[in-house]
């Protein structure tokens, strides 16, 4: 176990590489023998399981890589901590500069499969669906400062839950990375990001949400191979020979032509031999093959990014039904995105405060918070602020401050008269918000609360 902060713990070589011996193929005994595994604390070959999975499932691969993809572009901010309504204090100011300056100093190298900050918010983020990830973080100083350089996903043969009846059930580090009766030790502190996520109340050795998509899986795996064996068949004329009784010449030779007509037109059999083509049935409908594979793409769909909209109503362009689904998906988005930043806040944040302060003021500590805005429709915005703010028929002129008023409705306040836009400098088309006043001539129309002149001019605005 090293003692000094910057040395790795965790040394990973070829054998994480060839050790991936699991067959690409599985009958659904042995995927169920490989959850069961995962009883006895070992993770290694259930995390190998979901490898293969992804491997081997385009439709899985292409969820994943859809969720992680979204992720890595919501971004963290990071926020100063402060109480409420106050203003953060200079030493939370210094703090929160610490950590905007760790996350862009990530230098990692590739060749080793090290991380970028990105790169550790998508291994994070893959906890969602693995329920367990562990990563380490190589520290260095810079600046006689503690940073992190880079991050390393662990392979999962470096930790397990202990097996021995006499241990505490938590997960503990195997440095060795052998297998069988090997000495467990605890995770030293700032080193690793831990990330354990239950798909439901069961232990998180077998609460792995990808396991419920195990089964199905198998099925895809097994419809394809079936599906492309019937394809062979497709259409082909089912083809029944006669031959005497004991003429074991005649019979081998018309099983060799009944073989050669599935690829010939035209067959030469002896006189008397009698052959029949039968149209081959059912080719027109969807086979059981086909069926299991669009269940097991349709499940998937459901269970990563909560919608199929993509496979089920593609054709119906539904608007309605569609901003439902995108709705549904940005959900489960921020849900991974808040996953996240808890991990990181109290482990990763946590120990570049600790590392570089020492016991840190919790009210100073800063946060890792995921960038994300919830889409705002402007006409419904400013059909409501025209209702709420202006002072013709229908309308209410409400007072209000203008600083709120510029931020509600997402426009930046002008500072001065200068370069102001005047709405009769461009044609405008006639607008259908409660309470426009056309203007002279019919031309445009005019907002309200708008005074002509760039500004607005309601009761409590100006």
């Amino acid at each position: 176990m090293a003692e000094d902060i910057t040395a790795p713990e965790i040394h990973i070589d070829a054998r994480d590489r060839i050790y991936m011996d699991l067959r690409r193929k599985l009958f659904p005994v042995e995927v169920e023998g490989v959850l069961t595994s995962a009883m006895d604390g070992s993770l290694y070959y259930q995390n190998l399981l979901f490898t293969i999975m992804c491997d081997t499932w385009p439709r899985l691969q292409k969820n994943l890589r859809e969720l992680m993809q979204t992720i890595a572009r919501v971004g963290f901010k990071v926020r100063a901590s402060a109480e409420e309504g106050e203003e953060p204090s200079d030493a939370a100011n210094e703090k929160a500069d610490l950590v905007r300056r760790a996350i862009k100093g990530f230098h990692p190298e590739i060749v080793k499969r090290e991380r970028t900050f990105n790169g550790l918010v998508r291994d994070v983020a893959t906890t969602f669906l693995t329920g367990i990830t562990v990563t380490e973080i190589h520290w260095e100083v810079r600046n006689l400062e503690y940073m992190p350089r880079t991050s390393l996903l662990i392979p999962a043969r470096f930790y397990r839950f202990p097996y021995r009846l006499d241990e505490p059930d938590q997960l503990m580090m195997n440095p060795s990375g052998d297998f069988g009766d090997v000495e467990l030790f605890p995770f030293p502190a700032q080193k690793f990001v831990i990330s354990v996520y239950e798909g439901h109340i069961g232990h998180p050795a077998t609460s792995a949400p990808l396991r419920c998509l195990a089964a199905f899986w198998a099925a895809s795996r097994f419809g394809l191979e079936w599906f492309m064996t019937n394809a062979q068949l497709f259409g082909i004329p089912f083809r029944k020979g006669r031959f005497q009784k004991g003429d074991k010449q005649g019979f081998d030779l018309l099983c060799q032509m009944l073989q050669n007509m599935g690829a010939a037109g035209w067959a030469a059999l002896p006189e008397g031999t009698d052959v029949e083509l039968l149209v081959a049935s059912g080719t027109g409908g969807v086979g059981p093959s086909e069926r299991l594979m669009e269940m097991a793409d349709r499940v998937c769909d459901i269970f990563i990014l909560g919608q199929t909209l993509a496979t089920d109503v593609a054709d119906s362009r539904s608007r309605a039904l569609g901003e439902v689904h995108a709705e549904v998906k940005n959900e489960v988005v921020r849900s991974v995105c808040d996953f996240v930043a808890e991990m990181l806040n109290s482990q990763l944040v946590g120990a570049l405060i600790s590392l570089n302060y020492g016991e840190p003021n919790p009210q100073e500590v800063p946060e890792l918070v995921p960038d994300i805005e919830d889409p705002v429709d402007e006409m419904q915005q400013a059909s409501r602020a025209a209702i709420l703010f202006g002072k013709g028929m229908g309308q209410l002129g409400v007072p209000v401050k203008k600083d709120w008023f510029y931020k509600h409705i997402n426009v930046p306040e002008p500072e001065d008269d200068t370069g102001l836009f005047e709405p009769g400098s461009a044609p405008s088309a006639p607008s259908t918000l409660p309470g426009h006043q056309m203007q002279p001539g019919g031309h445009g129309a005019t907002a309200p609360g708008h005074n002509g002149e760039g500004l607005w001019s309601r009761a409590g605005i100006d």
